[in-house]
């Protein structure tokens, strides 16, 4: 069964007492909502008003008519269960059509995916807590990285986390991804590490793979390759196991030119609801452009923050997520 979201006072449990803050779960983060007061309170407005500003946004969103047992996070936002397309086995690629239609062609035939009715109600990078982010002046053509998947969190508490490297394009307004997720997503899951390949989009679109089963200390290689024809192959890989799940997905207007490692989470309210590790580390990383392979300079980027969580930027090859 879905979770149900209901909006919840930080400071009424304790979270954020000091700036009142809110936490919405799953549809705005504690987190971004923290940021927005300390903001107004460090330009001498007081408790009260930034209180008074929080409550704008709960009611905001509540106007927005969402039924919130509904939604679901996806590494991307919030999305309505009605736009979510788990892909089936024999898929041959996505391809993207006019007017914001997709189509899902398969060795059967094709399905036509049109633009989802319910938009995404959070702020894109909501739930991105900390990165990496690499822009390159042309079209990206490949890129990789390599991590381990850490230990299962000591608290279980309806969290979902998500590590993944991925791409956007020129927009920004789309993501390509292969993801190891732990907890509730649009893609399914639970209390367990699983990856997946997944294209997330501004319009409310989602297409992801199957989920797979991973266990602790097994390696992930996530890998996004543009083929000759244009296409995207974006595949997460369990080097331990050989199983993979990967996604073709075909837009011939988007170039893709910005590279992320990112940590992305949703409900987690307090530090012992990561995984015990502390850290993770991307490692292997490359980048390609016009299949000529360039140096990245990473930067390191992060939102408001609950447990010091940051982004530590080690060489062009290696980035480690600190949480």
């Amino acid at each position: 069964n879905s979770p149900v979201i209901t909006p919840v006072l930080c400071g009424s449990s304790g979270i954020n007492a000091e700036y009142g803050g809110c936490e919405l779960d799953f549809t705005l983060s504690c987190l971004w909502c923290r940021k927005q007061e300390r903001r107004r309170t460090s330009k001498g407005t007081d408790k009260m008003k930034a209180l008074g500003v929080m409550l704008v946004i709960v009611f905001a969103v509540q106007a927005l008519g969402a039924d919130f047992s509904e939604y679901l996070p996806s590494p991307g936002g919030l999305v309505h269960k009605t736009c979510i397309n788990i892909l089936p086995d024999d898929l041959i690629e996505i391809k993207k059509g006019e007017n914001d239609d997709h189509y899902i062609i398969t060795e059967k035939g094709e399905i036509r995916v049109p633009a989802c009715k319910h938009k995404k109600v959070v702020p894109r990078q909501s739930g991105w807590v900390t990165w990496a982010m690499y822009s390159h002046k042309e079209a990206i053509s490949s890129t990789q990285s390599t991590w381990t998947v850490p230990d299962m969190p000591e608290v279980n508490h309806n969290q979902t986390i998500f590590f993944w490297n991925g791409l956007e394009p020129v927009s920004q307004m789309a993501v390509l991804q292969p993801v190891l997720q732990f907890g509730l997503s649009a893609g399914g899951g639970g209390y367990y590490w699983a990856i997946a390949s997944w294209y997330v989009d501004d319009s409310g679109h989602v297409f992801v793979t199957k989920l797979l089963a991973a266990s602790p200390g097994e390696i992930i290689l996530g890998t996004l390759v543009q083929m000759n024809n244009g296409t995207w192959n974006v595949t997460g890989k369990n080097i331990n196991s050989g199983e993979h799940v990967s996604l073709f997905y075909n837009n011939p207007h988007q170039d893709y030119v910005h590279a992320y490692q990112v940590l992305e989470q949703y409900n987690v309210n307090r530090c012992a609801m990561y995984p015990p590790n502390g850290s993770i580390t991307f490692s292997d990383i490359s980048v390609f452009s016009q299949n000529k392979k360039v140096t990245p300079k990473w930067v390191s980027k992060r939102q408001d923050l609950l447990c010091k969580e940051n982004t530590k930027v080690l060489n062009e090859t290696t980035v480690e997520i600190v949480y």
